[in-house]
């Protein structure tokens, strides 16, 4: 989709989602990371940088790079001491080649426009072997499956870039004019069958709570039992690994 960059910047520019908390997505995401232990790493979307301040913590000597558009919050994450790139993954990612180790999307996907263009740039500068590690809400979890019974609109999911409709309650965002900028939600087996098709192999998959309704104690006890189940969970971890060239 070629869509000029200022367009891009002013779509983005009131829709920033960063969520700087440990929470459940958070702890698995950062624990998928150590088990890769990589030495070079990419956040796209890093936000404030809270991430890669997590994993700093952990694994010393670790180069970290993010890319974010929103200045604010890049000024936080170059604050900090991390290397950050404010621009758009849509023009490019300024690194050479087959140079990272990890690359990490997490709740990102979702929001770009040309999602196939910006998997085969990540591909770009892995090295042969390297990881990419993708989180995002679930289209077709035990939530939105009951609301579609009833002709609910799914949660995640977005009609307007100015207004949410079709949600029928306020708690499910009914009439926010804060829209996310959602532009595609995936299910588990669309996401695999789009990083097959831009030459990565999935290797492990996991489940986590959305961190709104894991606020509330009954919702909770659903969303850790679906956690265990990827395919009905609210949102999924995908770890998948660079293909031979």
């Amino acid at each position: 989709m070629n869509v000029p960059a200022e367009d891009r910047r002013a779509f983005y520019a009131h829709r920033v989602t960063d969520v700087p908390k440990l929470d459940d997505r958070m702890r698995r995401l950062v624990a998928a990371c150590l088990k890769i232990a990589p030495r070079r790493v990419l956040d796209v979307g890093c936000g404030r940088g809270f991430l890669l301040g997590q994993l700093k913590e952990q694994l010393p000597g670790l180069e970290c790079y993010g890319i974010e558009l929103t200045p604010s919050s890049a000024a936080i994450a170059a604050a900090a001491g991390l290397n950050v790139f404010e621009r758009d993954i849509a023009v490019g990612i300024p690194l050479p080649d087959k140079n990272l180790d990890l690359v990490i999307m997490g709740e990102i996907i979702e929001h770009v426009f040309d999602p196939d263009a910006c998997l085969d740039e990540v591909r770009r500068v892995l090295r042969p072997g390297g990881w990419l590690i993708v989180t995002t809400p679930n289209l077709a979890s035990w939530l939105n499956r009951l609301l579609l019974l009833v002709g609910i609109q799914p949660v995640f999911t977005e009609t307007s870039t100015r207004k949410k409709y079709g949600h029928a309650f306020s708690a499910l965002g009914q009439g926010k004019t804060d829209t996310q900028g959602h532009l595609r939600l995936y299910t588990l087996g669309a996401l695999r069958e789009l990083l097959h098709d831009r030459g990565f192999a999935v290797r492990r998959v996991s489940g986590y709570k959305f961190y709104l309704l894991a606020e509330h104690p009954l919702a909770n006890i659903v969303e850790s039992a679906f956690r265990l189940r990827p395919t009905l969970a609210s949102a999924f971890i995908v770890v998948a690994q660079k293909n031979a060239d």
